[in-house]
């Protein structure tokens, strides 16, 4: 585990925010881990998401003492790592970006896995982070159906600098993060993610 994995100014020991961050990462080896769990469970007739999810808990309980927020970041699709988090879990945070192809893939997220799949009522628990929001086109509606039907964490994550990259990259010419951002890249950055971790925070 990587403890003050974070350079953010805000999140660092001794501010408002918490004392530290800590990122427990994943492998490439754990897919394959988690085929033989789901094995080893279905040769002794057990179900292996609730398997799961009592290892995950005593996890949990095990860090109950030391922070005050845990967050599982799922791969996409429904494996039964990922059923066993969203079933643990006192919130679920579905990122999105603002167009009908992701707004109908977080429906279908939402009614036949959440609602359909595992019975959990997202009214109660999801949240939805918008990204690569840009005030242009018809994202603007897309964003106002989202807030009519989600409980949507606002404001939506900008798109950043997304047409000059391509453009430099077309190019043949690259920059450094220095030249990108001009300063620092923690200083700009920080602001914005802070925010929107307090932003999150009080939404669940």
């Amino acid at each position: 585990m990587f403890r003050h994995a974070s350079d953010l100014q805000e999140l660092g020991p001794g501010n408002a925010h918490g004392g530290f961050v800590s990122i427990l990462p994943s492998i490439p080896k754990l897919w394959f881990d988690e085929y033989d769990f789901v094995k080893y469970c279905y040769e002794r007739q057990l179900d292996p998401v609730q398997e799961r999810i009592e290892i995950l808990r005593a996890f949990l309980e095990e860090l109950s003492g030391h922070y005050s927020h845990v967050l599982l970041d799922c791969p996409p699709g429904f494996s039964t790592l990922t059923r066993s988090a969203l079933l643990l879990a006192d919130k679920i945070v579905a990122p999105t970006i603002a167009d009908n192809t992701s707004v109908r893939s977080l429906r279908d997220f939402v009614e036949i896995g959440l609602r359909d799949t595992l019975g959990i009522e997202p009214n109660s628990k999801l949240h939805v982070v918008v990204s690569k929001f840009s005030p242009w086109n018809n994202q603007r509606a897309v964003l106002d159906g989202l807030k009519a039907t989600y409980n949507v964490i606002l404001p939506p994550v900008p798109l950043r600098d997304e047409v000059l990259s391509v453009s430099e990259h077309l190019d043949g010419r690259t920059r450094t993060y220095g030249q990108k951002y001009r300063r620092p890249l923690h200083r700009p950055l920080s602001p914005h993610v802070a925010g929107m971790c307090e932003a999150l925070f009080r939404a669940i």
